[in-house]
């Protein structure tokens, strides 16, 4: 059904520690952060984001227990898949179907953003609401279709794309990784995402 499986040996992963973040996190400064980490590691990484007023882009895959799940209320931007919308919104009684997902986080400075493969994206920030439909595309292989789609959104966002244009360059990654085999051999080039990005 071209739906990708995922098995992760947490090997490097398991020794993370929020420490890294003590020295030099500035302002200006993005985090992106992701599921596979120690939860006491992420929790930690949260308050040291915040006392540093950095921008905090998180992206819960896999989805962690509920008390992690619970810092979807501290983060500036939460990228989710459906899937994974889905296991937040059981966690913390939130409505699971995409728009009414993103609608459920009414906060002006939260970004939500749910993926929906083909079906392109949904999104809201505060009264905003994007939907950006997926180009057609010839898909070879989705792995780190996700990763490039989250790089490429806290690249926008660094260099002070608005939230619109911003998802839109996301979009074209993580479309632009379906059509190349393998993850980090699948990251597209600014170039090409910009291109693409201006069709959408």
């Amino acid at each position: 059904s071209g739906e990708n499986q995922i098995i992760v040996a947490s090997g490097v992963n398991t020794r993370v520690s929020a420490d890294w973040l003590q020295s030099g996190l500035a302002s200006e400064d993005i985090v992106l952060m992701q599921g596979e980490l120690p939860e006491a590691e992420l929790m930690s990484a949260v308050e040291l984001v915040h006392a540093a007023d950095a921008t905090l882009i998180w992206n819960p895959a896999p989805v962690p227990s509920f008390k992690c799940a619970a810092l979807v209320g501290d983060v500036d931007i939460l990228v989710v898949n459906q899937g994974e919308a889905e296991e937040l919104a059981a966690l913390l009684g939130l409505p699971s179907e995409p728009e009414s997902f993103v609608s459920a986080f009414p906060k002006d400075d939260l970004l939500v953003v749910v993926t929906m493969g083909a079906d392109g994206i949904c999104a809201g920030k505060g009264a905003q609401r994007f939907r950006i439909k997926a180009p057609s595309i010839d898909v070879h292989d989705t792995t780190g279709a996700g990763d490039a789609f989250c790089g490429a959104l806290a690249a926008a966002i660094d260099r002070g794309d608005q939230a619109e244009a911003a998802l839109k360059q996301a979009v074209a990654a993580g479309s632009l990784a379906c059509t190349v085999t393998g993850a980090q051999s699948s990251a597209p080039s600014q170039g090409d995402i910009q291109k693409l990005a201006a069709q959408l």
